[in-house]
């Protein structure tokens, strides 16, 4: 038997009832979009304002960017405390670390006992055939008898004088053998060696004599050019190192003119 068409019960009218609605309502969502584009132009400046109301969308959303905005607004001031912690203490450190170098610098030596030798000032001795530098204060008397060229002295104990003679046929190192065998007569030998003088090598000689109970230091200088021997004789009542500088004074000085 044919059955007829499906009558209607209460249960679906009021299911298609709602259906329509729904769908009413979407129309006139669809609407009030399109009238609000339509309407860009005429809010002018106000299109570019945010909406003070806040917008509606699902939960799963609106959670996750709470709990990003909520993330984003407690990072800063942790790491800017975190930084400007960080900050301080290497300024302290560095602090530290400069008063500690200043600390363990060496500390300036304000008592210096090493003497130094104030420099000898000098007069210039020149006759034409020698030259040298001298003391100032000390005195120069001109020789008048051969050999000797000229004495220098300080005071009656402390002097020193320049003599020369022809070698003849001497040779430099046989007179040097005769002079040093004169010393030995009368004094101590307690030094000799080889010296460059005037840029020439010569002979160093350094004795000691006695005279009336006082003791004399002597140190001698010969040397050799154009057949003519030159020497230069220094003798103190005091040791030689006290005159030392002067006596390198005479000598680093001393030159030969012909």
């Amino acid at each position: 038997m044919t059955k007829g068409p499906k009558k209607l019960g209460k249960s679906d009218s009021q299911k298609k009832f709602i259906d329509l609605d729904d769908i009413k309502d979407k129309a006139i969502n669809i609407k009030d979009k399109n009238k609000g584009k339509l309407n860009v132009k005429d809010k002018g400046t106000d299109f570019f304002k945010k909406d003070s109301t806040p917008k509606l969308g699902k939960s799963g959303e609106k959670n996750i960017l709470t709990n990003f905005s909520n993330k984003i607004r407690a990072i800063p001031l942790p790491i800017n405390r975190r930084l400007i912690l960080v900050v301080i203490f290497i300024i302290l450190i560095c602090g530290i670390g400069v008063l500690a170098a200043n600390s363990f610098k060496t500390p300036v030596n304000k008592t210096n006992n090493t003497t130094i030798t104030p420099p000898v000032v000098t007069n210039h001795y020149d006759n034409g055939l020698i030259s040298f530098d001298y003391p100032i204060g000390w005195n120069v008397t001109n020789g008048t008898k051969a050999p000797v060229i000229v004495t220098v002295s300080q005071d009656e104990n402390n002097s020193f004088v320049v003599m020369n003679e022809n070698l003849n046929n001497t040779t430099f190192m046989g007179r040097v053998q005769q002079w040093r065998q004169n010393i030995l007569q009368t004094g101590d030998i307690t030094y000799e060696s080889n010296i460059t003088i005037d840029n020439t090598t010569g002979y160093n000689i350094e004795a000691s004599y006695k005279v009336n109970n006082t003791t004399y230091n002597a140190r001698g200088i010969a040397v050799s050019k154009n057949n003519t021997v030159y020497f230069i004789m220094f003798i103190f009542n005091k040791s030689l190192l006290d005159y030392k500088d002067e006596m390198n004074q005479v000598i680093n000085s001393f030159h030969i003119i012909h």
